[in-house]
């Protein structure tokens, strides 16, 4: 399954980074397995908890949708956020990965 690319706005300035490099190397990695249409190698970025909860990578991608937002400075940002089924069938946002945008993804 393909993650849809959107375009929006995004109001903050900047993306904190509270763990530095190594925390926006796994999210740039994870962002790119998904331009690149890559279920298993996106989900192998997962932690355990988020590993248990899904059944495969093809599970995993059906929750998954990034969106490319811009913020006021012009520069390019993808969010990928992970969704969840609640027991009255609508879906509601259970996290959200930001990383800035290579440029690799299509829209």
């Amino acid at each position: 399954m393909r993650a849809g690319i959107t375009t929006a706005s995004l109001r903050a300035a900047s993306v904190p980074d509270p763990n530095g490099r190594d925390t926006r190397a796994v999210i740039q990695a994870q962002l790119d397995a998904l331009a690149d249409d890559d279920a298993p190698r996106a989900f192998s970025f997962s932690s355990p908890a988020i590993l248990s909860r899904f059944d495969d990578a093809a599970t995993f991608m059906a929750m998954v949708q990034t969106v490319r937002l811009n913020d006021r400075n012009g520069r390019s940002w993808l969010a990928s956020y992970q969704r969840q089924r609640q027991a009255d069938r609508s879906w509601r946002i259970d996290d959200c990965m930001m990383a800035p945008d290579s440029g690799k993804s299509s829209t």
